[in-house]
């Protein structure tokens, strides 16, 4: 992936951005003298571009689901390809691989603890153990992403 240089417009609009993602174009070019048509237009060269993106956090707790972080090891030498079938279970909502304590990190949602379970067992099936369930922690161990197989935007 290349490396995008930004002119001081963009970055003035990416400020107002982080200031508040929800500001129309209207209030950026107030703030930052840039017209409206054009603060628009950087706007959406920002995110064709991938510079910036929008997304929506929904809060899955008031839905009435529960979310849990889980730590996992992998019983395979291929495991990208154990990962993507993981990624095609439903409840499976984010999927990373990892370089660290663990092999990759998962965040799931289901209604209940059964719900939990039924997704723990068609992920042993697949070959991934569940080292670590969350979102209780009893140790911290440092890991850090080395690829994303699924984010939260695509499984919505």
């Amino acid at each position: 992936m290349s490396k995008i240089s930004l002119n001081k417009k963009e970055l003035e609009i990416i400020e107002k951005l982080l200031e508040n993602p929800k500001t129309s174009y209207r209030s950026i070019s107030k703030k930052t003298g840039i017209p409206p048509s054009t603060v628009k237009y950087i706007i959406n060269k920002l995110e064709e571009t991938e510079v910036i993106e929008f997304k929506v956090n929904v809060n899955m707790e008031k839905l009435g689901f529960k979310t849990a972080d889980l730590g996992v090891a992998i019983n395979s030498k291929d495991k990208d390809k154990v990962l993507e079938k993981a990624a095609e279970i439903d409840e499976v909502k984010v999927v990373n691989r990892l370089a660290g304590a663990h092999d990759a990190f998962m965040i799931i949602v289901a209604e209940d603890e059964r719900g939990y379970a039924k997704v723990i067992d068609e992920l042993r099936a697949k070959g991934i153990l569940v080292e670590h369930f969350g979102p209780i922690v009893k140790e911290y161990k440092t890991s850090f992403p080395i690829k994303i197989i699924k984010k939260l935007k695509e499984s919505l």
